[in-house]
């Protein structure tokens, strides 16, 4: 059984690891900590990348996770450890189009940062380890999340995949920047409606 990814969550009953493949498995922290199917298999795989993040500000940690979608596309999913029962709750969103025979999403971390006085948040992901995208939560994180594109890498001179990412304040004004391959994007005054400025750091392809 392939599992795409792994994540560290903070779950109702402690530290927890998720990983998921065509279903989704979570395990206590501990030595020899027993398997339970918290997500039933489907026959939409789930892609590599998946992140945990408290969504509801709960102090539990949702898992953030893509699979393809039923129709076409990936569909970027949210799922909700409901207490009282062994299987989460699954929330939709977004869908992304990937393309015929294209990778799909590779990576996935929350992204957060501050606009006059507001707080922004949401996750970052890199899609056919070209096209970085973040989803920013509304204000009712239970509806479809807004899609932002940040950039194609494609389009300033990535010849070759690029996957990975991390934030950081690189700039230095207090926002977080997002470093994905050989470039870094520049988050914007508001990364809602402003453009990101793409920067290359490395010739390393």
């Amino acid at each position: 059984e392939h599992f795409g990814n792994a994540i560290y969550r903070r779950g109702m009953n402690g530290p927890r690891i998720a990983a998921s493949g065509n279903r989704i498995l979570e395990w206590s922290v501990q030595i020899s900590a027993s398997t339970t199917e918290v997500v039933p298999p489907t026959p939409e795989h789930y892609q590599n990348g998946a992140c945990a993040m408290d969504i509801n500000s709960d102090k539990i940690d949702e898992m953030i996770v893509s699979r393809a979608s039923k129709q076409q596309g990936t569909d970027l999913l949210w799922f909700e450890e409901v207490p009282g029962q062994m299987l989460w709750k699954e929330h939709f969103i977004a869908n992304v189009w990937q393309g015929d025979g294209e990778e799909g999403f590779h990576d996935i971390m929350p992204f957060e940062t501050k606009v006059s006085g507001k707080t922004l948040r949401g996750v970052a992901i890199v899609v056919n380890r070209k096209i970085l995208y973040w989803f920013e939560i509304p204000e009712d994180y239970n509806q479809p999340w807004t899609q932002h594109l940040i950039a194609d890498l494609s389009e300033h001179g990535a010849e070759f995949a690029q996957s990975g990412l991390v934030s950081g304040d690189i700039a230095g004004n207090g926002r977080q920047d997002i470093v994905c391959g050989n470039f870094w994007a520049e988050c914007p005054a508001d990364p809602a409606t402003d453009s990101w400025q793409l920067h290359r750091y490395s010739e390393w392809d």
